[in-house]
């Protein structure tokens, strides 16, 4: 919501807006689960493709476009450094699992395959990601983000 929201006020200042996610460069399915299904260090490692990130979007991009690239763990050393400004939008793990549950209950599967990966899967990795990346330190704006109609922010202006 807030890439969008950015987009739509970026967008009138003469410059293309480009708005990709980090989810538009999974690997393939059998890169992603090479580790196993609920490892979090195999999520953390195998899930997106930081090569072709950088090879198909953040090389060619033209000087007068505004990119809002949003998603999981892009604050990884591989990309980082493309970044000129980095916003993190942070919650805690109970929110965080309460939102998942919510969203992806009959999409990855029913409740307690959802459940099983959120404790052992993703937010582990999550933490694997805050562990040896700092994305917090490295955002230049950090937003609690538990209360989605009142956001709060924690660090930067």
């Amino acid at each position: 919501m807030l890439a969008d929201e950015l987009g739509q006020v970026l967008s009138g200042g003469g410059f293309e807006v480009l708005r990709p996610s980090v989810d538009g460069f999974h690997h393939p399915r059998e890169r992603r689960y090479r580790q196993g299904e609920y490892s979090a260090r195999g999520y953390y490692e195998d899930a997106y493709d930081y090569d072709a990130v950088v090879r198909s979007l953040l090389d060619p991009l033209p000087q007068n476009t505004i990119l809002l690239f949003e998603g999981i763990f892009v604050f990884r050393s591989q990309i980082n450094a493309f970044w000129d400004y980095r916003i993190l939008v942070d919650i805690d793990a109970e929110t965080s699992f309460a939102r998942s549950l919510a969203r992806d209950t009959g999409v990855i599967g029913p409740a307690d395959v959802v459940r099983r990966k959120l404790e052992i899967r993703y937010e582990p990795a999550w933490q694997i990601y805050v562990d040896e990346q700092d994305p917090e330190a490295a955002a230049d704006v950090v937003i609690d983000n538990r209360k989605a109609d009142s956001p709060l922010i924690l660090k930067g202006a």
